[in-house]
């Protein structure tokens, strides 16, 4: 016989930040894994750091990210420019019985406990992303290409556009008041994420800048975080713009194709969720 014990578990979506120093110059690293609403403050404190130590370049790592807050994406998106704060960052349009929705997020220079955000104003930023990265994780990439260069690193991403919302069986369709008896929600598809130009995610994913299919290699993964490990190798060459060395790293590597992922057992995680 075995006791088991049920606890609710939180992941900490924030799994790795470093500071790398190359050619004199500082770059941060944040390995991202889920835009999960009211981190926001933990990352505006990784963001605080990087300021601290005058972050001029900067690698967002998405590749485990499948999705989730669009006003979290909107958060970090904001953390990683400064310089366009109001401006239209993404928008969300319903169809036409539902258009009074309609809302747009921002780029905003304070979060919502009214604590400012600790935004770096960069004119570039370095995304690894690949086909476990979708929904949220893509709206940044999209949200951010109107306005700065976005270098993609990786593989085609997953293609998944749409939002949804969680909807319970209760009055108004919240959490609050569900019928204890339906052990079941539904999160219908609802509404187009586009960015500032109307532009949406293409369903067929969006394209890398650089390692075009470019997939971790099973064979030589490397330590997450670490400098050497592939992908974040692949985004440091990109930084120096060595191409001597970036041909290097992808002559090493194989991509196979991924059959699936813990995500992929949990329906709630990722998308883009409007809350």
């Amino acid at each position: 016989d075995v006791t088991l014990t049920k606890v609710t578990y939180t992941e900490d979506p924030i799994f790795s930040t470093e500071v790398f120093n190359i050619g004199g110059e500082n770059i941060g690293y944040l390995m991202y894994n889920g835009f999960i609403r009211e981190s926001e403050n933990q990352l505006n404190s990784v963001f605080a750091d990087f300021k601290e130590k005058n972050i001029r370049q900067l690698v967002i790592d998405l590749r485990y990210n499948p999705g989730g807050s669009v006003a979290t994406t909107a958060y970090l998106a904001s953390m990683t420019t400064g310089q366009i704060t109001g401006q239209i960052f993404e928008k969300m349009r319903y169809n036409n019985n539902q258009a009074d929705n309609n809302i747009d997020y921002l780029f905003y220079n304070s979060l919502p406990s009214e604590t400012s955000i600790n935004s770096l104003g960069l004119n570039k930023v370095y995304i690894i992303a690949t086909g476990r990265s979708a929904s949220a994780s893509e709206g940044l990439i999209n949200g951010l290409k109107p306005y700065i260069e976005v270098v993609h690193i990786g593989s085609h991403t997953v293609g998944k556009t749409q939002a949804s919302r969680t909807l319970y069986d209760s009055p108004d369709f919240s959490r609050e008041g569900a019928n204890p008896a339906h052990t079941y929600a539904m999160q219908p598809l609802i509404a187009d994420g586009l960015n500032k130009n109307n532009e949406k995610v293409p369903g067929t994913g969006l394209v890398p800048t650089i390692g075009y299919e470019y997939q971790e290699d099973p064979q030589n993964f490397g330590v997450l975080g670490n400098q050497e490990e592939p992908m974040l190798a692949l985004a440091l060459a990109a930084i120096e713009n060595a191409t001597t060395k970036i041909n290097k790293i992808k002559s090493k590597t194989k991509s196979p194709k991924l059959i699936t992922d813990s995500n992929d057992f949990n329906p709630r995680e990722g998308g883009n969720h409007i809350d």
